[in-house]
């Protein structure tokens, strides 16, 4: 790769200068994608020489929402982008990815050498071609996801005559674009191998993604065994019946599935005799309807479920052992899945916002997952903050207007917590959104199509707030495609697993285990504050616990203790005589230990170690109880 000192080719001079003065630019001077991405920039009112490195970037908190907003994606793209940038020299490259709308959401290390307006180059700044005219990632979205290179002298505006890039779309496991993948180099020439690159990897995260996908098996399928495991492998994701329910598009070109048709299909009407009943991790070649062999490898996943408890306690994942949650998350993914509104209600504290995020990761990982508290935005702010506003629609609006949470979400997910406190006049905004699928800004006059899956939470009896007046009942029904009832953490069947992963989590690779009689008065506790009160009482625990491995009594506060052994619902109680105190405790162990067996089918090998005890010791204390 040769260092760059002459500056544009001719061919593409010329091009600029005839373009700028209004002239033809001569055919095959510059590719006629940017020949268009020049047009759209000039109509747009960007000028040649305009200073936009600079403008267009978010606040310091926007950005942290930001890559919130885009966990998945960032999660998924980083190995890529870290082996993408090893195949450029540092001194003059870059990598980012931006989301759906433009914005970069993960950039990597700024380089050395490279001129002062690299630095511009970061998260949260804005590369759409309104705003920064002509570049690679900007062309792809405007140009229906195709990769696109970028050459010396082909950018709009004259502060990026210099600069080179190639950018690839990156897709979901429902085909919808949701980001891209940029290389960006600073005083060179663009080799021929860097839109491969990007490409090659762009594919890669792509496949990432499905290894996110729930209670679903991975086939990773190629012609040629060596491919397999490479971003240019088909991959199939299956349901535990052998239904397809996703397909990237290196598989759908292979199976001569389109777009969108292969889900639902069986895998037996793709290859003959499915996957022959195959369990191990590989299965070597299968054939497919149309005569076709296949080498083919299976990814067994178990049936795992994001625990809001887990992700309350520090981001990990454990099982949701509570049947009646776990069959109510596998219904709102597939409902959500198609759009169809879903409602989270329950007591505060039960982990509705931490659901809605898992069923957003389920059903558009890698999307933008905006969440709105309906209860905290002065009602006068509301409208603009949801809608968003344009340019000059009232005193003190910032200039080219904002845009609102529903456009920050489009292609994602709307999290709209506390939703029964929305104020009327926004609920009857929102009811249009959600027909029309289109919004229209505060003060503006253009409507902006919009592609949303919506998730509501609220504590509050809706029906009776419809009755009272105070919540549109057509809005009712049409948020109501269907609710998932949060169960309190006094009510749920799970709770020895949820604190055994939340210790887990708040451990962070140290062995920790409660005490015996610890775990009896956190099983007996009614749990007022559910799971956030959980994650706070082990959270300072765990913390006053040390190196040491056991978590016991003394490390908790003992205020709460008394509270919590007492059985009463808040603070102020008159504590257990110490006479009486032993006695409590091994009925709470008593009661604990019968929980746990019943729970876990009576099996006492699982009960013992969800307990934290050995088997013998779980024996004794079942003799004891008999005794007694």
């Amino acid at each position: 790769m040769r260092h760059a000192v002459d500056g544009p080719a001719r061919d593409v001079q010329i091009a600029r200068r005839n373009f700028f003065d209004g002239k033809l630019i001569p055919p095959g001077a510059v590719p006629e994608l940017v020949a268009r991405s020049w047009e759209r920039a000039a109509n747009s009112g960007l000028r040649p020489e305009d200073r936009a490195l600079y403008s267009n970037f978010v606040t310091h908190g926007q950005l942290q929402r930001l890559e919130a907003e885009h966990q998945v994606l960032i999660e998924a793209a980083g190995a890529d982008m870290e082996i993408l940038a090893r195949a450029f020299p540092a001194q003059h490259w870059l990598v980012f990815c931006t989301n759906a709308a433009g914005m970069i959401v993960s950039a990597g290390n700024r380089p050395a050498a490279a001129p002062a307006g690299a630095a511009a180059i970061r998260g949260g700044k804005q590369v759409c071609e309104a705003a920064l005219g002509t570049n690679a990632p900007g062309c792809v979205l405007r140009e229906g996801g195709v990769p696109v290179e970028i050459r010396r002298g082909e950018h709009y505006l004259n502060e990026l005559v210099d600069v080179v890039c190639a950018a690839a779309p990156i897709y979901d496991c429902n085909d919808r674009l949701i980001g891209v993948l940029d290389v960006t180099g600073f005083g060179v020439d663009l080799p021929a191998y860097a839109l491969s690159r990007v490409q090659a990897a762009a594919m890669s995260i792509e496949n990432r993604l499905y290894a996110r996908l729930p209670a679903r098996r991975i086939v990773h399928l190629h012609h040629d065994h060596r491919m397999l495991h490479t971003p240019a492998e088909g991959i199939i994701a299956i349901s535990d019946d052998d239904v397809i329910i996703a397909a990237n598009r290196a598989a759908r070109q292979m199976l001569g599935l389109r777009s969108g048709s292969g889900e639902g299909i069986d895998l037996r009407d793709v290859f003959a005799g499915g996957l022959h009943g195959g369990t191990g991790p590989s299965l070597g070649s299968l054939s497919a309807r149309s005569g076709e062999r296949f080498f083919v490898s299976l990814e067994q996943h178990a049936r795992r479920h994001r625990s809001a408890a887990a992700k309350a306690a520090g981001g990990a994942d454990c099982l949701i052992a509570d049947a009646t949650l776990a069959r109510a998350f596998d219904k709102a993914v597939t409902v959500i899945g198609e759009q169809v509104p879903v409602i989270l209600l329950g007591e505060t504290g039960t982990g509705k916002s931490l659901l809605a995020r898992a069923l957003h990761d389920a059903s558009r990982p890698g999307c933008a997952f905006v969440a709105l508290d309906c209860s905290s935005i002065p009602e006068s702010l509301a409208e603009a903050e949801l809608f968003g506003y344009a340019d000059g629609a009232f005193t003190g609006s910032r200039k080219g207007g904002s845009i609102g949470k529903i456009e920050q979400a489009n292609h994602g997910t709307l999290f709209l917590d506390e939703i029964g406190d929305m104020p009327l006049p926004l609920q009857t905004r929102l009811l249009s959104v959600l027909q029309e699928r289109s919004l229209t800004r505060v003060g503006g006059s253009k409507p902006v199509p919009v592609d949303i899956s919506v998730i509501c939470a609220t504590h509050r009896n809706l029906d009776e707030l419809v009755r009272q007046g105070s919540f549109r009942q057509d809005l009712f029904y049409r948020l109501s495609g269907m609710s998932v009832r949060m169960p309190a953490l006094r009510e749920r069947t799970d709770l020895p697993e949820l604190i055994d992963a939340m210790m887990q989590s708040l451990a962070r690779g140290r062995p920790k285990r409660l005490e015996a009689d610890v775990m009896a008065v956190l099983m007996a506790h009614q749990w007022p504050g559910n799971i956030r009160e959980l994650q706070q009482v082990l959270r300072a625990a765990m913390a006053l616990s040390g190196g040491s491995e056991l978590v016991q009594r003394e490390h908790f506060d003992e205020g709460w203790l008394t509270v919590a052994a007492s059985g009463a619902p808040s603070a102020g109680v008159v504590p257990a005589r110490p006479e009486t105190q032993s006695t409590m405790l091994a009925d709470m162990q008593s009661e604990l230990i019968h929980r746990t067996l019943a729970a876990l089918g009576g099996n006492r090998s699982q009960a013992a170690r969800a307990l934290g005890i050995s088997r013998a010791t779980l024996y004794r204390k079942l003799a004891r109880s008999k005794s007694a």
